[in-house]
């Protein structure tokens, strides 16, 4: 990349988070000058990032070229719509032909940034727009209303239902703040704390290193918004310092993929899914939050579970102080924690009391005088563009797929295509709930094989959603569960993005580290179907009911750790693993109270009869 190419890309990385802070803070501007503008600094900064490259100069020069015209097109189309909004506004469904003209540049310009991105997604973006044209033509339930090129192009440009619609949206007011936020709490190195905090508590216990990774790493992926680039910063400590402790590499590298992965579900902060499906269903993000936080427990105190009687399998017991360092104790950690503790109660208070948007905003304004504390804290001028730089690497890679999402949903809606590709798969489902969850979640893991999880969570929610509800799911409860699956599909083969992260890092092959990182968080993908038939997961009925369920499901866990882990004080032979894994099946399955009673007397008898016996050491 040419010199100066770099030094404008550095420049409008610092602009780029620092003008949706104030734009998101101040209102200044209307809605389409708005998001016209933040369309134009994401697309620039995009092609910037993303350049034509090759090693022949002239082949490069032409390159180059071509990159300046998209930029160009970018900033013309863009520049339009920041002219002329009070002209379409006042003229809506009677486009001009330079308004059609500058529709068409932005759509073309807009596939091209996706190519270059995250090309997995463009065949599905070009599918939805041929329904759109030529659907009309298809018989039976999925022929399309006729839907004109003008019509199209003006739906996806010039109105808010499409490149400038919900999606986009979210991206500004929500997702770019939080990671503005996430930024400047890790430039105070505000996340070293709580990882103190997890040494002192449970460093010196077996598998400290992976607990300390399992923390740490789900801290970091609440803020970073991506679990592979969250590998990349958290996983080159953690994962040398559970290999050094005694773990396996492919181990390893599946609690970093799995811990890591997880922290797009675990609240406050969960990923940009969540703040999409608070807007695609019209309830408020503090209700999104409260309810994930029972599943998001049950995930990871399954991992916790599952690496503590892992170290005891093999015989891994206190590690060492060269390991995990020097365990610092509360007198140390104190004067560090109060700044972080006053962040948290703000952001909290903040995400329950107004918007995400407000409480992300106050709580960066509040991390700047608590960051004087410290000297070490200390946020510097230099810090501080360091951490509106990483915050815009961060949403790059995902800017341009995010506008193009809202195509698909502003395209879907135009055709209908959502309400009709439900109505298949009711018919092809048989009206059965339970055969359209298993496709919804074959859906969710297909179209993860590569998307980002925001771009599956999106698709699927357009296209299979509306049937879901139309068989007596609950609104959110739907929604939670295509969230999930879409979450998680980033560690399941054979394309999982976040097993190849973890595992070029420890040197592990990547299919057995994904194996591992789907038995790690195998109750992230039971927990979906338990919140299905048990809505009160989700904090959907009284309070005697979840906690009832939450009782039962945390009972159950228990059983599928002993049966997939194969230890309990000693090495578990297949009849016992067989028989906890039954125990936990008929918690899970909550068919009545007699049945409960009998897989927890059964689990309640396994785990006294293993407690009785005398420990015996077995190395795996």
């Amino acid at each position: 990349m040419p010199h100066f190419r770099k030094r404008i890309l550095h420049i409008l990385s610092i602009l780029f988070p620092l003008y949706v802070v104030v734009i998101v803070t101040l209102r200044p501007i209307s809605l389409y000058p708005e998001r016209a503008s933040v369309f134009i600094f994401a697309l620039v900064l995009t092609f910037l990032s993303y350049p034509l490259y090759s090693e022949r100069p002239l082949l490069a020069k032409i390159y180059s070229f071509i990159d300046l015209v998209l930029i160009a097109g970018v900033i013309v189309s863009g520049m339009h719509l920041v002219v002329s909004w009070r002209y379409i506004v006042d003229h809506m469904g009677a486009p001009r032909t330079i308004d059609i003209a500058m529709g068409v540049v932005a759509i073309l310009i807009t596939l091209e940034a996706v190519r270059r991105t995250i090309l997995l997604i463009l065949p599905v973006i070009l599918l939805v727009l041929a329904y759109a044209v030529w659907g009309s033509h298809l018989g039976g339930i999925m022929a399309a209303a006729p839907v004109d090129y003008e019509r199209l192009i003006s739906g996806i440009y010039l109105t808010f239902q499409g490149l400038f619609g919900i999606v986009l949206d979210v991206f500004i007011k929500y997702i770019i703040p939080l990671m503005v936020m996430g930024a400047l709490l890790k430039a105070i190195g505000a996340m070293d704390v709580p990882g103190d905090l997890v040494n002192l508590a449970v460093g010196r216990t077996a598998g400290g290193p992976a607990k300390l990774a399992i923390v740490t790493s789900g801290l970091f992926g609440m803020m970073s918004g991506s679990a592979v680039a969250n590998i990349g910063f958290t996983g080159t400590f953690t994962i040398p310092i559970m290999k050094k402790y005694g773990y396996q590499s492919d181990f390893s590298a599946a609690v970093e993929a799995c811990a890591s992965n997880g922290g797009q579900i675990m609240p406050p902060v969960m990923g940009a899914s969540a703040f999409i499906m608070a807007d695609f269903i019209g309830v408020s993000y503090a209700r999104i939050m409260l309810a994930g936080f029972i599943p998001a427990f049950l995930f990871y105190i399954t991992v916790f579970l599952r690496v503590h009687f892992r170290a005891k399998q093999r015989g891994l017991q206190r590690p060492s102080e060269d390991v995990i360092g020097k365990i610092k104790g509360i007198r140390e950690i104190g004067p560090r924690l109060i700044p972080l503790v006053i962040i948290f109660t703000t952001l909290m208070v903040g995400l329950f009391m107004w918007s995400p948007t407000r409480a992300a905003v106050v709580t960066t304004f509040v991390i700047f005088p608590l960051s004087f504390f410290r000297r070490e804290t200390r946020l510097t001028l230099g810090k501080i563009l360091d951490a509106l730089k990483d915050a815009a690497e961060a949403v790059v890679p995902v800017a341009a797929t995010m506008v193009a999402m809202g195509m698909i949903v502003g395209v879907s809606g135009l055709s209908g295509l959502g309400i009709k590709f439900s109505e298949l798969m009711l018919i092809a489902s048989g009206q059965s709930l339970t055969l359209l969850l298993l496709v919804t979640m074959v859906a969710c893991i297909i179209f993860g094989m590569g998307l980002a999880s925001s771009a599956v969570y999106i698709f699927v929610a357009v296209m299979l959603a509306p049937a879901l509800i139309k068989l007596g799911l609950p609104v959110l409860v739907a929604h939670f569960f295509i969230f999930y699956f879409a979450q998680l599909s980033c560690i399941i083969p054979p394309v999982c993005l976040c097993a190849y992260a973890a595992g070029s890092i420890a040197r592990a092959e990547p299919m057995k580290t994904a194996f591992w990182a789907v038995s790690l968080g195998i109750m992230g993908f039971i927990v979906p179907f338990l919140f299905v038939f048990e809505p009160s997961l989700l904090l959907e009925g009284s309070f005697t009911s979840t906690m009832i369920s939450f009782s039962l499901a945390f009972a159950g866990l228990f059983g599928l750790v002993f049966s997939l882990g194969g230890y309990l004080n000693r090495q578990l032979g297949p009849l016992q693993r067989t028989l906890f894994l039954v125990a936990a099946g008929i918690i899970f399955y909550r068919s009545g109270i007699t049945l409960d009673l009998l897989g927890i007397f059964l689990l309640g008898a396994l785990i006294l009869i293993n407690i009785i016996r005398k420990p015996a050491m077995t190395r795996v």
